[in-house]
């Protein structure tokens, strides 16, 4: 597959149907993949972050989750990736997985979002094997065993985990090799979209780039940082490694 060079950190160049065949691809070698998401936000801690980075450019596959990358893209003169965004490929994904009969484990987000978004699912006429748990979970002890072995218990083909940025990498570092799923996706806040725990953004705020802004309006406090601060920082790192390279 084809990639470029985002500061630190790769991303395919993927349209959503050859994602598809990638993650049917993987699931038939059994290889225990992991799809993960390259924004301006992930973009900032890979290149802060020595690990992160390394992990992102360990992953089978990395979407491009954002204007923000393709644009970082389009001033590094290099070709632009397809964005591919979770809230809405989501729904083409569920799709896919039922021609191909995948079964589904979600995990992340807060107690009942979870049972709320299979809820959303099957209300949609998605016909899935599909189960989840939350997120809200020790991580680092018995606790965090125990739901290892009810992922494994359902032994899905694919693994959605949630949990957000680095949280749900570092999980998957300490845990992939434990884990039955074939594929393993990262994707953030997903279940808090699915669910209408938050709401979607109306689309032309969508193609315009703006969602950052809608996200923020939605949770300033949480998000003020990563947008008025990352947001600039990134495009200076852009315009940094355009003059004098990495």
């Amino acid at each position: 597959m084809r990639t470029i060079q985002i500061l630190k950190a790769k991303v395919n160049l993927l349209t959503v149907d050859e994602l598809h065949r990638e993650i049917k691809r993987l699931i038939e070698t059994k290889q225990k993949a992991v799809v993960d998401y390259l924004n301006i936000y992930s973009a900032n801690i890979a290149y802060e972050e020595e690990w992160f980075a390394k992990f992102l450019n360990s992953c089978s596959i990395v979407l491009c989750d954002g204007k923000g990358v393709q644009m970082g893209a389009y001033f590094l003169g290099q070709e632009i990736p397809p964005q591919i965004a979770y809230n809405r490929w989501l729904w083409e994904f569920f799709s896919f997985c039922q021609t191909e009969h995948y079964s589904i484990f979600l995990l992340g987000a807060k107690p009942g979002v979870v049972e709320k978004s299979i809820e959303v699912i099957e209300e949609k006429g998605y016909k899935l094997s599909i189960d989840g748990y939350h997120g809200y979970f020790n991580k680092t002890n018995e606790e965090n065993e125990e739901v290892v072995k009810i992922i494994n218990t359902f032994c899905p083909d694919i693994l959605l985990v949630g949990f957000g940025m680095p949280i749900q990498e570092k999980w998957v570092i300490e845990n992939r090799e434990k884990l039955n799923a074939k594929v393993i996706i990262l994707g953030g806040a997903f279940l808090d979209w699915i669910s209408g725990s938050v709401k979607l953004p109306p689309r032309f705020v969508t193609k315009f780039g703006l969602e950052w802004l809608y996200r923020l309006i939605l949770e300033p406090r949480r998000l003020a940082h990563r947008y008025l601060i990352g947001i600039p920082q990134f495009f200076m790192r852009i315009f940094w490694c355009r003059l004098f390279g990495n």
